[in-house]
């Protein structure tokens, strides 16, 4: 069966876990990365970090949040990571364009031109924490974090891997679900399964 294990989200000023129910607070997207580490979410420096741009910034965030609040320590295990964003690199891309006109079209920043593909934020998170699995960016007409699960279940399954981090985004917020092939849910656990977790949107809707 296929089991949430882990939930993290981020928000514009605020980072929580799921089922470890603790959530944290931070001043502005430049002091996201020193919540993480003051709150030992992350170990290690996260290399690049300040050249990502925003939504990158929040997706390597959440992803760390759900690893965390699964107490995931085994990377380069296969994991994928999965996404869809209701905007993709829309924003990024405005903001290349602009960097490029502003410099007289005959330059840009490189680093900023990496970010207008929508797949660059799921990439820099597989970077940073070893995932070795599949990787995924896509985008749906209707019900885009139904359609999101369903995919993922259908990768895990398809390309029989260990699990797949799902990734919801867009401008404001970013959640990440770490989903994983369990035989079956772990003693004492209180852990969702896939199914429950969609229901539970389904119903919000």
């Amino acid at each position: 069966m296929l089991f949430v294990t882990g939930i993290g989200r981020v928000t514009g000023d605020k980072i929580s876990v799921e089922y470890k129910k603790q959530k944290w607070s931070y001043e502005g997207i430049k002091k996201l990365h020193r919540c993480l580490k003051d709150n030992s979410i992350v170990q290690n420096p996260v290399r690049d970090f300040g050249r990502m741009d925003t939504v990158s910034k929040m997706t390597v965030a959440a992803v760390a949040l759900a690893l965390y609040d699964a107490s995931f320590s085994g990377l380069n295990s296969g994991i994928g990571i999965i996404g869809t964003s209701n905007t993709g690199s829309h924003s990024t891309n405005k903001e290349f364009f602009k960097d490029y006109v502003d410099s007289g079209r005959n330059m840009a920043r490189g680093n900023l031109f990496v970010y207008t593909l929508p797949s660059a934020a799921l990439a820099s998170a597989a970077i940073v924490f070893g995932l070795e699995g599949p990787l995924f960016f896509e985008m749906y007409s209707n019900a885009p974090f139904y359609q999101l699960l369903k995919s993922t279940e259908r990768v895990i399954i398809d390309q029989k891997c260990k699990g797949m981090i799902a990734v919801y985004a867009d401008k404001y917020k970013v959640y990440a679900y770490l989903i994983e092939k369990l035989d079956c849910i772990p003693n004492g656990s209180d852990i969702m399964t896939i199914d429950e977790l969609s229901n539970s949107y389904l119903q919000e809707d």
